[in-house]
């Protein structure tokens, strides 16, 4: 490893365009993970998906034979439940019947709450007057994310972020985001670790993550070099790395 990353104790790992999109494994991912395994950093899978629930996404991922445990995956829905418990809502689920799995015991007649991932069948005109309905009577709007498209295997489609908007456009209510690129899922996550002691450095954070950004295209020897931004990126806090592109795993470890 390098010796730039030798404080690094933990990397988050994204899963949709970093490992894998839909059910084809990007090229070198696997080799990339089982370097990263045989080193002494913890590993997080994380994802922003809202179609799958946890267990799914496991499933999928051992499928293609990344060896995954269950509880090396955090994903937005993970962050949208802990929510839900904290602030006792008792939600409309605009979700696919997968990610309602991952809510399970919660309490959800008369919603005072509006909860939107990725779930086309929801996206027809009667569920958003219904959801345009509930917010107009004080629900509050949760998103999972506010993605505006999403990579398929073929193609890019038309995300999350869409339908969140219209929904903001129509009641003047703003959604409260708990995905990627919000501080509390990146947080989430890491406390998810169990033991890495965080170190937030503000003076170098981006405005929406609170994590340090750095961009990078180049690596030779130890040292990184920043460039522009459409490079590959990861975002670290002084101990805590993630990853968004698997060329990053292959060149450090």
């Amino acid at each position: 490893m390098s010796g730039s990353l030798k404080q690094i104790k933990a990397v988050l790992i994204d899963l949709s365009g970093t490992l894998h999109v839909g059910n084809n494994i990007i090229p070198g991912a696997q080799n990339a993970v089982n370097k990263l395994r045989k080193s002494r950093l913890k590993i997080k899978f994380v994802t922003n998906t809202t179609k799958e629930s946890h267990q799914s996404l496991h499933d999928r991922l051992n499928r293609l034979g990344f060896e995954v445990k269950k509880d090396e995956i955090f994903t937005s829905l993970s962050s949208v439940r802990t929510l839900i418990d904290k602030m006792k809502l008792r939600p409309h689920l605009m979700l696919s019947e997968s990610a309602k799995r991952d809510f399970f015991g919660v309490e959800t007649e008369n919603p005072n709450a509006v909860v939107m991932g990725l779930s086309p069948d929801h996206f027809n005109y009667e569920e958003m007057n219904k959801a345009m309905k509930l917010l107009q009577n004080g629900a509050k709007l949760i998103a999972i994310n506010k993605a505006r498209y999403f990579q398929r295997e073929n193609d890019i489609a038309l995300g999350t972020g869409a339908f969140v908007a219209a929904l903001e456009y129509a009641t003047d209510v703003k959604s409260i985001v708990v995905g990627k690129p919000e501080k509390s899922f990146f947080h989430g996550a890491i406390e998810s670790l169990g033991t890495v002691t965080l170190f937030d450095t503000p003076s170098f954070s981006p405005k929406n993550t609170g994590l340090k950004q750095m961009l990078l295209e180049t690596f030779l020897v130890s040292k990184l070099y920043c460039v522009k931004p459409e490079a590959y990126n990861h975002y670290s806090l002084s101990n805590v790395m993630y990853i968004q592109r698997v060329q990053l795993l292959t060149l450090f470890f």
